[in-house]
């Protein structure tokens, strides 16, 4: 990138990275779904403690799957490897979230009980790490509901085929017979003369 003022190029380090509005990068990251086969960004330590943050956004419940079920923070992983900012985000994150389970509890966010767990992202939410954990909430929610367990469940609960609007439906070829009566009708409209 010719404007890309990071070392080494496309390489933002966690002091550097700016609260900017991140969403912008969304665009740019896309990942399709069937291509998030492993994490390329997190190492296993942190996988458990996106994984473990995953499952606080969206906890299991009924026929629903949890995030960490489907793999959401996978996606997240894998979307945010594709832009130098939103990676140095996610890492920052993780690093934050562990720090706080480190001074609160003594141990590993993903060792920690749901109740302190939850603690611990209210905290993030409510103080500076607020944009983080915003970045989070949207990575996760993106992958979980792209995931296919997800998608049966919205279709199976609401008769709406969330991929419809992409790979459209078939329908009745039209009867172009119904055009008839109105290709017989007069003009509605009288020709203006310049």
């Amino acid at each position: 990138m010719a404007f890309d003022r990071t070392t080494p190029p496309g390489e933002a380090t966690l002091e550097q990275t700016p609260e900017a509005d991140y969403s912008l990068e969304f665009g740019h990251t896309y990942v399709p779904p069937e291509e998030v086969t492993e994490f390329v960004l997190l190492s296993p330590a942190q996988q458990r403690t996106l994984a473990a943050w995953a499952d606080r956004l969206v906890p299991a419940g009924g026929s629903w799957p949890s995030a960490a079920e489907v793999e959401a923070h996978m996606y997240a992983d894998n979307c945010a490897a594709r832009s130098p900012l939103l990676r140095s985000m996610l890492l920052r994150a993780v690093e934050l979230a562990e720090r706080e389970a480190r001074a609160a509890a003594g141990r590993a966010f993903a060792e920690c009980e749901e109740a302190g767990r939850d603690e611990i992202l209210l905290g993030i939410a409510a103080g500076d790490g607020g944009t983080l954990f915003d970045l989070v909430l949207e990575l996760v929610f993106e992958g979980y509901y792209r995931a296919p367990r997800v998608l049966e469940a919205v279709e199976e609960r609401t008769g709406f085929k969330v991929s419809a609007p992409v790979d459209g439906i078939e329908i009745e070829p039209f009867d172009e017979a119904l055009l008839e009566r109105i290709k017989g009708l007069p003009s509605r409209y009288r020709e203006v003369r310049r």
